[in-house]
């Protein structure tokens, strides 16, 4: 029997099945199963679970040719749904199959259970056995509360949270006691997480980059910037308009990346949306905090193009600058830098040691963006995945430099092969959130364990347990922020430290501000 506590419902297993989460997810918690039976190669071996929203066959129909469609209206445990079968065409009479599906909405979502079986024939007793056997169960509450995608906190009690439910904008000047809801919103624009970008100075400086509606086909898409230099009680909104228009794009646009060096000059990195073999992207700049922007790189057109890719940017001065970026959605990402605020970009080479190199077949690091020292700037630090010519994760890594950038030194001593969330507060204090084992059937919260480094990464300390770590922002080597995350409802929360992450207390995030 299979119970699945994150979407509500429970199985059997056919005998001489087995079964398995196919999403990534631990089997039970899982969106996406696979059941396989002893005769899959024959067909009628294969049952899949699908859980998805909005209704109708999740995924959609096949890319295989269908000479025939049935659909009927049928019952699964009490909830209505339909019965869909297609015959493909592109087979003989005598080998052609028919693909099954009985889709339900129960509880806000949409479960797909499809099968495989010979036309001829009717369905396999393991489908129908499973059916028979299906159960629904009461689904865990939904989060409650200000759900916090990021937070960015400064030191002296200011800080900045973008919610993703319901979505906004937030500060803070006390250290996340008291929040304010301080989201700027203006007709025809609609604030999206995924879609606008947003870049905090410092406690009273914040920008906020947003898409306007969609314009007609071959007009530029306009954006909004927003700028407040008194934390968040007042905003400037400013218009600026692409280079793309809806004609450049496949749907939709989006402010990919914002970051100032000061209060004066700032870029933003604009992406429609593209091929997984392009990486588009236009690359504005300020000299007036925002108040006017121009264009001043685009990797549009192949050989035309003066921005390497579209990519996330980083500023530590007028001139210097960093870019990350994919050429292709498969491929690595790679690091550039500029000298000159970004009218011209460099490639940056990461090596990796020759023992990688002996065991896997072309490594190579996919960076992050560096982060550098507030204290002594030309030391920096970045994190990256190393991949293996086929996208196979070989391990994670830490590189440090001395010199500013100009040269990257990998460090051959992080307290695990793999981690999930880095955070450096300067170019020598770090920490790192390793996820440890737990047991599958559980419904606790993945846990894992804090390490701090004081030295660049070239000694780590054990400063405690923590659970499931999406972000890690630090202003200190003892003050610092996390979001946590459980696996299990998706419930978001807030905690804070004052001692080096040894010992973390809650946070209330309930905004005082009526949005």
């Amino acid at each position: 029997m299979v119970m699945d506590v994150r979407y509500g419902f429970s199985f059997p297993i056919p005998s001489g099945w087995h079964a398995n989460g196919a999403d990534g997810m631990p089997l039970g918690r899982s969106a996406h199963i696979q059941l396989v039976g002893p005769n899959v190669s024959q067909g009628g071996g294969l049952i899949t679970i699908s859980v998805c929203h909005g209704g109708g066959v999740c995924p959609p129909g096949p890319t295989r040719p269908i000479a025939r469609t049935t659909k009927e209206p049928t019952v699964l445990a009490g909830a209505p749904g339909t019965l869909f079968t297609w015959h493909f065409a592109t087979e003989s009479a005598a080998a052609s199959t028919a693909e099954v599906h009985t889709v339900a909405d129960h509880a806000g979502y949409t479960y797909d259970i499809a099968g495989w079986v010979p036309a001829r024939e009717s369905m396999p007793a393991a489908y129908t056995a499973l059916l028979r056997g299906w159960q629904w169960h009461t689904l865990p509450p939904a989060p409650s509360g200000v759900q916090v995608d990021s937070i960015h906190m400064e030191g002296g009690g200011g800080g900045w949270a973008v919610a993703k439910s319901p979505q906004g904008l937030l500060h803070t000047t006390d250290g996340g006691t008291r929040w304010s809801d301080i989201t700027p919103l203006a007709k025809g624009v609609t604030w999206d997480a995924t879609a606008c970008a947003t870049d905090f100075l410092d406690a009273e400086h914040a920008w906020v980059a947003c898409p306007d509606a969609k314009p007609a086909q071959e007009v530029p898409w306009g954006f909004t910037v927003w700028r407040t230099t008194d934390g968040g009680s007042t905003w400037t909104a400013v218009p600026v308009m692409s280079a793309y228009s809806p004609a450049d794009t496949i749907g939709s646009i989006r402010a990919l990346s914002l970051d100032f060096a000061d209060a004066q000059h700032g870029w933003l990195v604009i992406q429609p949306s593209h091929t997984m073999n392009s990486s588009p992207g236009e690359l504005l700049t300020t000299t007036d905090g925002g108040v006017s922007w121009s264009e001043i790189g685009h990797a549009k057109a192949p050989g035309q193009a003066t921005l390497p890719v579209g990519g996330e940017v980083s500023f530590t001065g007028a001139d210097d600058g960093w870019l990350v970026g994919q050429k292709v959605s498969t491929g690595i990402s790679s690091l550039y830098r500029t000298k000159d605020g970004g009218r011209s970009w460099q490639p940056v080479a990461l090596s990796v040691p020759s023992a990688l190199q002996q065991h896997y077949i072309g490594p190579q690091a996919s960076p992050e963006l560096p982060v550098f020292g507030l204290t002594h700037p030309r030391w920096g630090v970045l994190t990256a995945v190393v991949q293996d010519v086929h996208g196979i994760v070989v391990q994670e890594a830490l590189y440090t430099t001395t010199d500013g950038g100009v040269n990257w030194t990998w460090l051959h001593s992080p307290p695990a092969r793999q981690w999930s969330v880095a955070d450096f507060v300067t170019g020598q204090v770090g920490f790192l959130w390793v996820p440890q084992s737990h047991d599958f059937n559980s419904l606790s919260p993945v846990q894992g364990k804090l390490y701090r480094t004081e030295d660049g990464g070239k000694t780590w300390t054990d400063a405690g347990v923590l659970g499931n770590v999406v972000q890690l922002d630090f202003t200190s080597a003892e003050q610092g922020w996390a979001i946590t995350a459980s696996r299990d409802t998706g419930a978001r929360a807030v905690m804070a430290t004052q001692d080096g992450g040894h010992t973390w207390s809650r946070i209330s995030v309930a905004p005082t501000a009526a949005r």
